[in-house]
Formats: structure tokens, sequence, C-alpha cells
């Protein structure tokens, strides 16, 4: 019996809400996904420890329209990098998807083409099923623990609604060691 009428009330919602007009709302809090600075198409070396992975992307899209796909490609594998090293100090665990989340609006800024020549570039840094190459790791490291606000991704998740202004960043947190972590764990750079 309870199952009859757990099927006829869903049935009756079920028709409810085909005629309904169904309206989604967007909520996203200031800082979400967002860069503080646009450095435009620059070097590996270039990339400060202060660039946030939007700050970065926006690096990988000017290389990219630059055709500067081995730029792009480094600068790619840093945004993601130092979007890992994020997840690491920010506690907020639904705001870790922030990282995916910035990855694929980067992807839909790019052109087939454009993608294309930055995964190439990629397999050349760092060949599927070895572990990165040695230069490229060194570059990295050399760069240092990332320095950038993390608001990009704090502000992404739902402690930015639930409990705005309470810091969501772990305490005690040991940035050369998430940074390290990140690396091995991004581009297998063994430490």
């Amino acid at each position: 019996m309870t199952r009859l009428m757990a099927s006829c009330l869903a049935l009756m919602l079920g028709a409810t809400m085909a005629g309904a007009q169904v309206s989604v709302q967007n909520y996203e809090a200031p800082g979400n996904l967002a860069p503080t600075q646009n450095r435009g198409c620059i070097t590996l070396a270039q990339a400060d420890p202060g660039l946030s992975p939007p700050d970065l992307a926006l690096s990988v899209l000017a290389c990219a329209r630059k055709n500067r796909p081995a730029d792009a490609a480094a600068l790619w594998d840093l945004m993601i990098a130092r979007g890992m090293f994020d997840t690491e100090r920010v506690t907020d665990k639904t705001a870790h998807q922030a990282v995916d989340v910035l990855a694929m609006q980067t992807s839909a800024e790019l052109s087939p083409a454009q993608l294309s020549k930055i995964s190439a570039e990629q397999k050349r840094l760092v060949p599927p099923g070895r572990p990165a190459e040695a230069a490229f790791c060194a570059q990295l490291q050399a760069l240092g623990a990332p320095r950038h606000d993390p608001t990009w991704m704090t502000a992404h998740g739902m402690q930015a609604f639930r409990a705005p202004g309470k810091p969501a960043l772990a305490r005690n947190f040991n940035a050369e060691k998430a940074w390290k972590t990140a690396l091995n764990s991004v581009l297998r750079c063994a430490n």
C-alpha cells in the first residue's frame, strides 16, 4: 500500500512539474573563480608565486591566442598544481571542485586546435606513464610555494554562504609540504 501511495504521489508531482515553468537561480559569492591580475602571455619563469590559478588561466588563454602552446601547457600544469595546493589549505571541501570548474571554463575558451597543441606540449613536458621530466619539475620547484590569495576557491564553496567571513583555511598549514604534495600528485615530481 505504501509503494502505491508513493507511486501516485510521484506521478502527481511529475504531472504538476511538467506544466510548471522551472526557474533556476545561480548564486555566486564575490571572488568565486575570479582572477586578481592579468599578466598576459608569460613564461613559466615569470609565473611568480603570487599568481592564483584564475590569474594563470588568463595567461594560458593569452599564450594560446599568441600561438605559444609550450608556454600555455606549462602554465596550465602550474595552474592545476596551484589549485591542488589550495585544496590542501582550504578546509571547505565543497570549494575544492573549483579546480575542475576553472579547468573546464578555461578549456571552453580554447579552440579544438589550441587544445590539441597544448595537449601535445603537455605530453612532451610530462610523458604519459613516466615520472615528470626532471627539468620541468625543477622549474616548478624553483618557483616556490604559492603565496596567492585563496579567495578564488573559498568563495566557490558552501561556507561562503553558510558562514561568510569565517576563515576556511587550515590551521598550522605547512605551505612547503603542501606544495611538494601538489607537485607530486599532479605531475609526479618526486621530492
